[in-house]
């Protein structure tokens, strides 16, 4: 028995070694939702800012304005972070981070569809200049954010 609780502590101790060590995705600071009488998880929001596919988009990015426009009317939410990194390394390479991390600011989500298998979200991204990007990225989490937590009448 003894020898089994130590194997136990040793196999235990070398898969801590190997968990992953990415900085974890946080509820958003703050947001802006527009689901009607319904109100999204940021669970939800959480999985699909997590499903954004690791590559730039080529499709014109709209206008902060356009985007709003997008979110209000096909429901959805733009949700708000201070300083979240978001593993892309891809995409963290093309716009010039030294890391696999972009600083994530802001997503745009709505409960529009790009398919069968995906959405359009936009990611604004802050640049190691200080500067922000807004980014068209695909995200393949396509539950429906505003189905969620039902607000009482």
């Amino acid at each position: 028995m003894k020898n089994f609780v130590c194997g136990s502590a040793l196999g235990a101790l070398l898969l801590s070694g190997c968990a992953p060590s990415a900085p974890r995705l946080f509820s958003p600071d703050s947001v802006d939702a527009y689901c009607g009488t319904r109100t999204p998880l940021s669970t939800a929001i959480e999985s699909v800012v997590a499903s954004a596919d690791d590559r730039l988009e080529t499709p014109p990015v709209p206008s902060t304005n356009e985007i709003l426009t997008k979110v209000k009317k096909s429901t959805g939410v733009i949700a708000h972070w201070k300083n979240q990194q978001l593993l892309l390394p891809k995409t963290a390479q093309a716009l010039g981070y030294a890391g696999r991390y972009v600083r994530l600011l802001n997503a745009a989500i709505t409960d529009r569809l790009a398919g069968a298998d995906s959405r359009r979200i936009y990611l604004t991204v802050e640049l190691n200049d200080g500067s922000r990007k807004t980014l068209a990225m695909r995200a393949f989490d396509t539950q429906d954010i505003c189905n969620e937590g039902k607000l009482s009448p």
